[in-house]
């Protein structure tokens, strides 16, 4: 089972020795036959992902729209420093400047659309290889300069004049739309939705791409403006955690005091290509000594200016190489590290000693995962009922027609929330599960016939993606010189689910029909939601109790998926190929398990993100350049509370995520309107923000009563 692979010259093969720390990843970065070119396999998750975009117009493609504000007269000045500081960004981050090639093992180009028609009907081949696999091509840039012009082709400038388009001036309730709606509609009609306008797999630099819209002409008259950054990234190069760290480098470099104040106009160049009125990129007129000496060093503190690097701006491939992340595969710790009675012992009796105790250990874990798989299989679960009563609407070319929807809890009642939930002992995390359980079973029976189901619902699972950074192998670093640490831009998820009692068990008796209707919880309804939150934490604790356990349940699952995909082909996350059926059957069917990356199945997929204060900070003191410096004045740069972010969704998926934000609990679903629909979805979202803010309520008002009765 951890045998080494037999070398092929003409076939790859996934294996549990893709995790054997006590031999070299399979998945090291390696020198290419040309010059300054590192070449690395992509792991299970990044494999997945990019998958997933190029055969479906760039669906799971992931959007992060950072509102800021600030004073009118800073507002230049910032915009002129995009492409700097995202050339910086690209130099801390290699992955940024990368590209997908699909290889052979001898080394051989595949050509792209040919390897998506493969990857689409599948390789039938037993064991599960393939006679070619993705790659990240990273081709290292020597010198600042040439950093900065390339990066700065991948900064987007939309016109003042992009607000005032006819089709972005009307909200959802018919009134004047304010600039989120209006954000919301272009995000809506150019990011979210057609063809994948700002990335390109197969392109160096291609990968991600950072999009100003500038204030309106009619805005700039007053003290504060308002503009938007759009970051746009491929999946398979970053996941939620990743790309919020990114926005908030990002903030946090345009008002970084150690970037020149002083920067040169930039030319526009017109960008028709992508089909977006107006777009244009931009480069800088010219590039100072200063401007060189950031991209080059990634920005350093003063203490690492005189570092010893070379001042004519060139960036050697040592300063590259330390920075290319690993795929989460390569950062496994050794999941069976050597007994007291093995470890000093050396020889062949030792290695065969540990290979015996690997594999008892792998074919324990392989039949723990297949009796769960088999227990998940004889679910019926709960059914997200937001589908469409319409049925006849068609498939965009394109795949899914993606839709995000948000609320927010106040400031005040996100406080309150966590206050009592620390009082009760739970994590906010859990009871947001619970929260989110019990919204989706209220719907479910509030949309259901009486018998139109043939089998009533035994289970509610709620799937979830997690970072699994906490519990990978330390990188080696440098720790004297920050810049060479390995990036953190890169895919480090695994995926699970948990299971809540069904609609029948768990659900609110009645719920308000109107918006502006208050819900009052009974006593029970209180006491079984803090109830099963606590049901949900003790799951929790148990999977993530054990990390070497976590990590094998979650490669396992994801190498039986890919040997699927290999042998079957990648028609669609939603279609799962069953022994008992035939291959290919589309299980979109309301109360089947559906068969995504979540696992075995789940009810609703929902991602809480946690806290993003730590990483994307809101309030940001600003210095404000002068023709004379002593009269450079501070102003503050404001990351605004309607922060939003998702993905292309894929076809027939809704997918939540939670995060905190200014204080702010928000809660988002994206979902694909073909199949779901977004009148409900906005049920859905809002039900779940008046439970939150009914158990915040009662908890309170019995805390006042207590206290009375005392």
């Amino acid at each position: 089972m951890l045998a080494v692979p037999t070398p092929s010259t003409s076939r790859f093969q996934r294996s549990l020795y893709d995790v054997d720390r006590t031999k070299p990843s399979p998945f090291a970065w390696r020198s290419d036959a040309q010059p300054r070119r590192w070449v690395r396999r992509m792991g299970l998750i990044e494999s997945f992902f990019n998958t997933m975009a190029t055969l479906h117009e760039g669906r799971t493609d992931i959007f992060y729209r950072i509102p800021l504000s600030c004073p009118a007269q800073a507002y230049e000045h910032l915009a002129r420093r995009l492409p700097l500081v995202w050339a910086i960004l690209c130099r801390r981050h290699p992955l940024l400047g990368a590209h997908v090639e699909t290889l052979t093992p001898g080394g051989t180009r595949i050509d792209a659309k040919q390897a998506a028609a493969t990857r689409h009907t599948g390789e039938a081949a037993d064991d599960g290889s393939i006679s070619f696999e993705p790659h990240f091509v990273f081709d290292a840039i020597g010198s600042a300069s040439d950093l900065l012009e390339t990066a700065s082709k991948r900064v987007a400038f939309l016109p003042p004049s992009w607000s005032e388009d006819p089709e972005l001036q009307a909200s959802e309730s018919g009134s004047t739309a304010t600039r989120s709606d209006r954000v919301v509609s272009w995000l809506d009609r150019y990011v979210w939705n057609g063809k994948r306008r700002f990335l390109e797999q197969n392109t160096p630099f291609g990968l991600a791409k950072l999009i100003l819209l500038p204030p309106a002409a009619t805005d700039t008259a007053g003290d504060t403006v308002s503009f938007d950054l759009v970051l746009c990234s491929a999946h398979c190069i970053s996941d939620g955690l990743s790309i919020s760290d990114l926005a908030g480098e990002l903030v946090r470099l345009l008002a970084c005091s150690e970037l020149p104040t002083q920067l040169p106009e930039l030319e526009h160049r017109t960008e028709s290509s992508v089909g977006v009125p107006g777009l244009s990129t931009a480069r800088y007129a010219q590039i100072s000594p200063q401007m060189k000496h950031a991209v080059r060093t990634g920005l350093l503190r003063e203490q690492h200016r005189d570092s010893g690097l070379s001042d004519d701006g060139t960036i050697h491939d040592a300063e590259w190489m330390a920075l290319l992340p690993a795929p989460i595969e390569a950062a496994y710790p050794e999941l069976l590290p050597p007994s007291a009675s093995t470890a000093g012992a050396a020889g062949s009796n030792a290695e065969r000693s540990r290979l015996a105790r690997a594999r008892w250990f792998w074919t324990i874990r392989r039949v723990v995962v297949q009796i769960r798989a088999a227990k998940a299989e004889s679910a019926v679960l709960s059914d997200f009922k937001a589908n469409r009563t319409d049925k006849s609407v068609e498939e965009p070319w394109w795949g899914a027609q993606t839709r995000w929807s948000a609320v927010r809890l106040s400031a005040e009642d996100t406080s309150a929330l966590t206050r009592v939930a620390k009082r009760k002992g739970v994590r906010v995390g859990s009871l947001l599960y619970s929260v989110a359980a019990c919204a989706l079973n209220t719907l479910e029976i509030t949309h259901t016939q009486p018998g139109s189901r043939s089998e009533e619902p035994t289970s509610t699972v709620m799937g979830f993606p997690f970072s699994i950074r906490r519990f990978l192998a330390p990188a080696a670093a440098d720790t004297q010189d920050p810049l060479l640490v390995e990036s953190s831009f890169s895919v480090k998820l695994s995926f699970n689910g948990i299971g809540l009692p069904p609609a029948s068990v768990f659900s609110l008796n009645t719920w308000p029909s109107e918006a502006s209707e208050l819900l009052s919880l009974s006593g029970f309804e209180c006491a079984q939601l803090w109830q099963t939150a606590r049901q949900v934490q003790r799951q929790f604790n148990a999977i993530f109790h054990e990390p070497r356990f976590m990590h094998a349940d979650g490669f396992l699952t994801a190498l039986e998926r890919e040997m699927r995909f290999r042998k079957n082909g990648v028609k669609d996350v939603f279609q799962v190929f069953k022994d008992d059926g035939p291959a290919g059957a589309d299980e979109r069917t309301p109360g089947l398990a559906k068969k995504n990356m979540q696992g075995p199945g789940s009810s609703l997929n929902f991602s809480m993100v946690g806290l993003l204060d730590t990483a994307l900070p809101s309030r940001l003191e600003l210095i404000l350049p002068a023709a004379d410096a002593a009269q450079a004045c501070q102003a503050v740069l404001e990351v605004r509370d309607d922060l939003l972010f998702g993905v292309r969704t894929r076809a027939g998926e809704a997918f939540g995520t939670s995060f905190t934000f200014r204080g702010q609990l928000s809660l988002e679903l994206g979902h694909d309107t073909v199949v779901w629909d977004t009148a409900k979805v906005l049920d859905y979202l809002g039900l779940m923000k008046t439970i939150l803010e009914a158990l915040v309520a009662a908890e309170e008002a019995g805390g006042k009563e207590g206290k009375l009765k005392k």
